[in-house]
């Protein structure tokens, strides 16, 4: 068979992963007052190798900011994710948001002046609350070849995406050290946030009770947090600073555009990952 322009276009319309890319696009710039940027490249920090992300964007009130790395994937609905998991456990219960402050500050036995961050817990009103769903395994269903049944099939699409928003994330925890002069603020606190995007009607959720059986019934989802735990090392103020990166998200494009609705208008996300009493304490 000849190659044609026309053949070009059917079989990378067919895949549409930049069609879906693009439709993320529209979300993230519907976002009022958000700041974004649409592809860019910058150094993995374990490999020292340049790497691309699709979606950096950020919400910002006051003194608190949202930034999310996003990436996209565009799947088939005959070849779902399907997230399984548990309830999540107390030790589960958290995430954690970085301090950058500018100025001069005294914490109990030490002086410090200047430009440095520090890593903030929360856990009895984490947005990651005890007892909700969460992911821990992920798996493709797949079509076999002779379309007389599924299968299970390696998840590595989806990996490499959820891999490359986590190392997208690292990044911008690094930058994050540094907002408070960056904005004019001797307190500045953020929340940083690993999302992978995929298509409608492609996301599932299996849920499992503590003894390991799966008593209820898959369902279609649009939006689930999975848990990931990844420790990160910054430079803090006096050494590495550790941070950890509690969960990922997985969302729909229609889950994803609701969720950012959300963080957009309600005052309850953003104090459950911003406490407004921890806030208070931290800068007394």
């Amino acid at each position: 068979m000849t190659l044609t322009p026309q053949i070009i276009k059917q079989v990378v319309a067919g895949h549409d992963d930049f069609g879906h890319e693009m439709r993320v696009r529209e979300v993230i710039r519907s976002i009022r007052d958000a700041e974004s940027m649409h592809g860019g490249t910058y150094l993995d920090s374990i490999t020292g190798k340049p790497r691309q992300f699709d979606f950096r964007c950020s919400l910002r009130r006051e003194e608190c900011s949202f930034q999310f790395a996003v990436e996209c994937k565009n799947l088939s609905v005959n070849a779902p994710a399907v997230i399984c998991g548990i309830n999540r456990s107390a030790e589960e219960a958290f995430h954690e948001i970085i301090e950058a402050r500018c100025g001069f500050f005294t914490e109990p036995g030490v002086v410090m002046d200047g430009d440095y961050s520090l890593t903030r817990r929360i856990e009895d009103s984490s947005a990651y609350c005890q007892g909700s769903f969460t992911g821990k395994s992920i798996v493709r269903v797949k079509p076999l070849k002779d379309n007389k049944g599924y299968t299970i099939a390696p998840d590595s699409d989806v990996y490499d995406a959820w891999s490359q928003a986590l190392s997208s994330a690292y990044d911008l925890c690094k930058s994050a050290s540094g907002y408070a002069r960056k904005v004019a603020r001797r307190h500045f606190f953020n929340a940083v946030i690993p999302v992978v995007v995929v298509s409608d009607d492609s996301l599932w959720a299996l849920k499992y009770d503590d003894d390991g059986v799966a008593r209820s019934e898959p369902s279609k989802t649009e939006h689930c947090s999975f848990l990931v735990d990844r420790g990160l090392a910054m430079t803090g103020w006096d050494a590495d600073q550790k941070f950890a990166l509690s969960h990922i998200h997985f969302c729909t494009l229609s889950g994803f555009k609701s969720w950012m609705a959300s963080v957009q208008d309600d005052e309850n996300v953003w104090s459950q990952w911003f406490p407004p009493a921890a806030l208070a304490k931290w800068k007394a």
